[in-house]
């Protein structure tokens, strides 16, 4: 049977949120970014009805805390299970699904699709091999299809396809600058470059929680940057390392470092990245390893700081030097740190491209979704 292509869809996002997380951070992982970020994007769109935040917790849009930085956009915040029924397609992205939630919505025709915005690959083969898993990826939930971001799709695309049974699509990663701007806002803060500074601050923010991003290869390129011209270097922040300071390895990898041994560095904790960028911060130093695309890079990028970075997908802004190569990264770094102020006003032209193309505003952006959605349900 054909799907009206010209009526209107309801869409229901999982999300999970209950009334005592009174300190839940917007922060606390780039999944709860994407989440809203589709909530924001798919309210554009003229063809859908209404988006439902379908909550497997307890909480209201008046529980909503301001930790979550969603200023005044509208919620619709609804009981899971009381509103399953309503949906014509249900998207499992901030909350996973069990096989049955999902059997029940297909049973009446709408469809489900798995959005999956983490390397799914790389964190099950680490959680068998240092049994430390937190549960299974594949629970028997029959999708329709899986939904990923172009910086998984290599290695995790033929993982899903056939552990999900169902079609694989790729569809564009997406971002808006309004976290960063609610950030800027409840901190008092307005960050942004500033030229002029002669001894630049380097933070490196990587969350080092399994090997897809961590700080050892920004550590090494900071190491030979100092080593070559200690002049252009005053400080290197090492955030999310604190529960790294004890850890045997990660002391004999540091303490052989000239910048640990000359207190040029020093290990954070986890901090809200705008604000840390307009205190702390002149550049940043990146590495990722299979994750080419970043919500920290956007960030960086918006507020026109120098990303020195590795992502293929990312060449034509910031300072790119090749992957595992820690003398490329100490060049791109000093050739950040000599001529930024130089190239700032063309450096911020690109950087403004490339956000317009990913940004949720993007009327691109939207309709491909949408699309995506109208195809799926057999619109004619």
């Amino acid at each position: 049977m054909s799907f009206d292509a010209n009526r209107q869809i309801t869409v229901g996002l999982s999300f999970w949120l209950n009334k005592d997380q009174t300190d839940a951070s917007i922060w606390s992982n780039g999944a709860t970014q994407n989440t809203f970020f589709m909530y924001m994007m798919l309210l554009r769109s003229p063809r859908i009805r209404e988006v439902i935040l379908l909550n497997g917790g307890d909480a209201t849009a008046a529980d909503v805390p301001a930790s979550l930085m969603l200023g005044d956009t509208p919620l619709n915040i609804q009981p899971m299970y009381e509103s399953l029924d309503k949906v014509d397609i249900l998207m499992e992205i901030g909350l996973k699904m069990g096989p049955d939630e999902v059997a029940r919505v297909r049973s009446r025709g709408a469809k489900a699709v798995a959005y999956k915005v983490g390397n799914d690959y790389v964190m099950d083969v680490e959680s068998i091999v240092f049994q430390n898993r937190k549960g299974p990826v594949f629970n028997g939930a029959q999708f329709d299809e899986v939904w990923s971001i172009p910086q998984h799709m290599r290695t995790c695309a033929s993982y899903w396809e056939v552990g999900q049974r169902c079609p694989v699509i790729e569809v564009p990663h997406i971002w808006s600058p309004h976290f960063c701007e609610q950030a800027m806002a409840q901190g008092g803060v307005r960050a942004g470059y500033q030229p002029g500074k002669r001894g630049k601050r380097v933070s490196i923010f990587e969350p080092n929680v399994n090997v897809v991003k961590s700080c050892h290869y920004p550590m090494l390129g900071c190491e030979l940057a100092y080593r070559e011209r200690p002049d252009l270097l005053s400080e290197v922040y090492v955030l999310n390392t604190e529960h790294l300071k004890d850890h045997e390895t990660f002391k004999l990898f540091a303490l052989n470092l000239d910048i640990v041994k000359n207190h040029i560095a020093s290990f954070e904790s986890r901090h809200i990245a705008p604000l840390f960028l307009a205190k702390y911060t002149d550049i940043v130093v990146a590495h990722q390893w299979e994750n080419a695309l970043n919500y920290l890079y956007y960030d960086v990028l918006y507020g026109g700081y120098p990303l020195v970075h590795n992502s293929d997908m990312l060449k034509d802004v910031g300072y790119h030097y090749e992957s595992f190569d820690a003398r490329s990264c100490a060049d791109a770094l000093i050739d950040a740190m000599e001529h930024h102020d130089a190239r700032f006003v063309d450096y911020n032209q690109r950087s403004a491209a490339l956000l317009k193309r990913i940004d949720i505003a993007n009327p691109a952006n939207v309709d491909v979704h949408v699309d995506h959605m109208f195809r799926l349900l057999g619109a004619q």
